[in-house]
């Protein structure tokens, strides 16, 4: 058994396995954002993310698969989608 295995097995031991990947997503996807926004939160498959204003929402909507496919490579998770809101 791996440690990644064992690691998968004590969280689900102790119903952490959710907020285990829900962090391991998040964090990637402050490593992948480099300043362009900030993600918030995984639930369920989709990170939801904030951008600095409508218009940087509509860009990041414009690259969304580039960075879906950048966070998945980094987390070595599923991120299905991306909630995108602003804050302007």
């Amino acid at each position: 058994m791996s440690i990644e295995e064992m690691l998968r097995k004590k969280l689900r031991q102790f119903n952490l396995e959710k907020a285990y990947d829900a962090t391991v997503a998040v964090e990637a996807a402050k490593r992948v954002s480099k300043g362009e926004f900030e993600p918030i939160s995984f639930r369920h498959g989709t990170l939801k993310i904030k951008a600095r204003s409508v218009a940087a929402a509509h860009k990041l909507k414009l690259r969304e698969d580039e960075l879906l496919d950048s966070i998945n490579k980094e987390s070595k998770m599923r991120v299905k989608r991306l909630f995108i809101t602003s804050s302007g």
